[in-house]
C-alpha cells in the first residue's frame, strides 16, 4: 500500500498560520502533565514506551507530550489511538459527541483502555524561529492510522481535511491549491522518499528527534524567508549570495531544499 498522510487546513480566522494545511497537532494542556495514568494504560511496556519516545526528555515529559498527541488526535479529527477492552474503536468517536478534554479524560480513564504507544515514532524537534510573534517549542511524531475509524476535521480550529500523498501535497503546494506551513512541507519531502508504510517502518522508524530545528527568519524584496540549519548560509552573518541583485530561484518540486520563501501565501523552496 503506498504512503499518505492526513492533513489538516486551518481556519482562516486563526492566530497562527491561517488557512495553512498543517498535520493534527496542538498545544500542551495542564492536564497533559498531571494524568497519572497506570503503566498498563499503555499497549507497550512503559520502560520501552520511554526508550523510543523519550529520547531528551523526562519520564514526565515524555508521557505528556504522547498524552497531549492523543488527545489533539481525539479533538481534531476524532481519532482515539486506544484500544477499549481490548476491542479497536469503529467510526469516528467525537461525531456527535464534545471533542473537548473532558470527553477525551472519560474515554482515556475508562475501564480497559491502553493507548497505543506502538503506533507512535518521533520524527523531528521544531523551535519557531526567534523573532516571530508567537513561538513554540513542538514534537512531531508519526503515527499509524487505524484503519477501523474515520477521521473527520472538528470544523473549530480547522475546516477541512484530506488523506494524499506526500508527492501530491507537495505538487499542489507547488500549485498552491494546498498551502503548507514550512514544517509540513519539509516533513512531507522527507516522506516523499518512502513508497510504502512498511519502507518507512523497516527505514526509518525509531530513528529518535534527531537535531532541534530552528529554522532562521529572514527578509528578502521578495518576502519572508526562512532558512534551514541545513543551509550554507545558516550560520553565515552575511546574506544569501544568490538574493543578491536578482530574483529568487525556486527549486523543482520533490527536490531537497534548504530555505523557503513565502509568495502570495504560499511557501516555495529556494536553491541554496
Amino acid at each position: 500500500m503506498g504512503l499518505e498522510v492526513y492533513l489538516l487546513r486551518r481556519s482562516h480566522k486563526s492566530s497562527f498560520m491561517p488557512g495553512l494545511y498543517v498535520f493534527p497537532g496542538g498545544a500542551l494542556e495542564p492536564w497533559d502533565e498531571e494524568a497519572e495514568l497506570p503503566e498498563k494504560a499503555w499497549d507497550e511496556p512503559y520502560q520501552r514506551v520511554l526508550e523510543r519516545l523519550g529520547e531528551g526528555l523526562t519520564p514526565q515529559q515524555a508521557r505528556a507530550h504522547l498524552v497531549a498527541a492523543i488527545r489533539e488526535t481525539f479533538e481534531e479529527v476524532g481519532v482515539l489511538l486506544a484500544e477499549q477492552d481490548g476491542r479497536k474503536p469503529q467510526g469516528n468517536l467525537a461525531k456527535g459527541l464534545d471533542r473537548q478534554a473532558r470527553a477525551f479524560r472519560h474515554l482515556l480513564f475508562s475501564q480497559g483502555t491502553r493507548l497505543q504507544a506502538s503506533r507512535f515514532s518521533c520524527w523531528a524537534h521544531w523551535i519557531t524561529p526567534e523573532g516571530m510573534p508567537r513561538r513554540f517549542d513542538t514534537r512531531f511524531y508519526l503515527a499509524l492510522h487505524p484503519e477501523e475509524q474515520i477521521c473527520l476535521p472538528d470544523q473549530v480550529e480547522t475546516s477541512r481535511g484530506l488523506w494524499i500523498t506526500p508527492q501530491g501535497a507537495i505538487l499542489k503546494n507547488h500549485e498552491g491549491s494546498i498551502p503548507l506551513s514550512p514544517p509540513t512541507l519539509v516533513t512531507l519531502q522527507e516522506l516523499s522518499v518512502f513508497r510504502s508504510i512498511e519502507e518507512l517502518r523497516r527505514e526509518a522508524w525509531d530513528r529518535g528527534w534527531g537535531p532541534t530545528r530552528l529554522p532562521k527568519a529572514t527578509k528578502t524584496p521578495w518576502g519572508p524567508m526562512l532558512l534551514m540549519p541545513w543551509d550554507p548560509y545558516y550560520s553565515s552573518q552575511e546574506p544569501p549570495r544568490n538574493l543578491e541583485g536578482r530574483s529568487p530561484k525556486y527549486v523543482e518540486p520533490l527536490e531537497p531544499f534548504s530555505r523557503l520563501i513565502q509568495e502570495k501565501g504560499v511557501w516555495r523552496p529556494l536553491t541554496p
